[in-house]
């Protein structure tokens, strides 16, 4: 897996979820980075607003879908409030918690742990 991502560009979705912002120009922006060369959206539960827990990876999927881009998301990381966040490392939320939202936005799942 490693070998997969040397050298590619990453985009970071972070600034585009966490607070309202223009959907379609987020997602236009972040469609010219992937014309430009992005082959990696990074994201996470905790790149989301209160009131849209899986914003940004509703916006990375939707940005990517059709392209070869891949999309890396995260767990044990979550916005609770405006400016808080929960944090759970247990080993189940870890492994568990990408994987059971990458099925509900729509990330082809890889198998590889």
């Amino acid at each position: 897996m490693v070998e997969e991502l040397v050298g590619r560009v990453a985009l970071g979705v972070a600034g585009f979820s966490l607070a309202p912002r223009d959907r379609s120009a987020d997602l236009a922006t972040i469609r010219a980075g992937i014309a430009a060369g992005t082959a990696i959206l990074d994201t996470a539960r905790a790149y989301a607003r209160v009131d849209a827990p899986l914003y940004g990876e509703e916006l990375a999927a939707e940005a990517a879908r059709g392209t070869s881009v891949m999309v890396g998301t995260k767990g044990g990381h979550s916005r609770i409030g405006a400016t808080t966040w929960d944090a759970d490392i247990s080993s189940g939320r870890i492994r568990s918690d990408p994987w059971l939202r990458a099925g509900r936005v729509g990330f082809p799942l890889d198998q590889r742990r």
